[in-house]
């Protein structure tokens, strides 16, 4: 993922910040699964910590407070998409290997620490995905660095 942001624009001089921080480092494992949108235009972000609803086996972003069987987490979407209203698309779901974790986006109020029956939602994504391990890193995540 790189995102730029222009500092300062004068005739004779730009300077450019430039974000170059990944959310996927290294080797990872990726599934396929299908998404379905509600009744309007869904935007999914790179990042997003997933979960498969139980009846329908489709993906939806992972919310602890589900009852569907969603709220356990099966690996974090690799790209972002727009999915047009009521339409159904195959996304990729990365589901091992090693993760920024400062990058994962995770549902409403859901932190790493929230319990889901009892295990931390930490606990898991390192436990209920084929091998995700969540990596504190600080390199290239700043401007300066």
């Amino acid at each position: 993922m790189s995102t730029g942001t222009i500092v300062v624009d004068k005739s004779n001089f730009l300077q450019q910040n430039v974000d170059t921080s990944k959310i996927f480092l290294g080797e990872n494992e990726s599934i396929r699964a299908d998404f379905t949108a509600g009744i309007t235009d869904e935007i999914l972000e790179s990042g997003t910590l997933m979960g498969r609803i139980s009846t329908t086996q489709k993906v939806i972003p992972c919310d602890s407070t589900a009852t569907d069987g969603s709220q356990f987490p099966i690996g974090i979407l690799r790209t972002s998409r727009t999915v047009t209203a009521t339409t159904t698309v195959s996304v990729s779901i990365v589901n091992a290997g090693n993760v920024a974790k400062e990058m994962v986006i995770l549902s409403g109020t859901d932190t790493f620490a929230t319990l889901v029956d009892d295990r931390s939602l930490q606990d898991r994504i390192a436990g209920d995905t084929a091998g995700i391990y969540l990596v504190e890193v600080d390199d290239l995540t700043n401007f300066d660095n």
